[in-house]
């Protein structure tokens, strides 16, 4: 990922600020449970839930897709047949606009 947009945010555990700058160039990613929507709204620069330093997704471009995954595995809720793909109904018409999980380095 490259910051396109100076931002600042806190984390919960240690509580404390980081300032990401224009530029700046990190390995970030987005997560989500088995089954559910990603939420495409931000990224995270790690997977500790307290720790991580979240942005807005519209502070950072794609440089590089690492990994392209769904959110599922062998002993998740849904096996990975159970996940539909983005395109397939979920619920009574309902879609999910992407079911896959981006993972990105600069």
């Amino acid at each position: 990922m490259r910051i396109v947009r100076e931002t600042t945010v806190g984390a919960v555990d240690p509580m404390m600020a980081r300032t990401f700058r224009i530029g700046e160039e990190l390995t970030m990613n987005q997560r989500g449970r088995a089954g559910d929507e990603v939420l495409r709204d931000c990224w995270w620069p790690s997977t500790d839930i307290d720790g991580a330093h979240i942005i807005a997704a519209d502070c950072a471009e794609v440089i590089k897709a690492l990994e392209d995954i769904p959110p599922t595995w062998t002993a998740a809720a849904l096996t990975a047949e159970q996940v539909r793909t983005p395109d397939e109904p979920l619920y009574h018409g309902w879609t999910r606009p992407n079911a896959c999980l981006p993972v990105v380095q600069a």
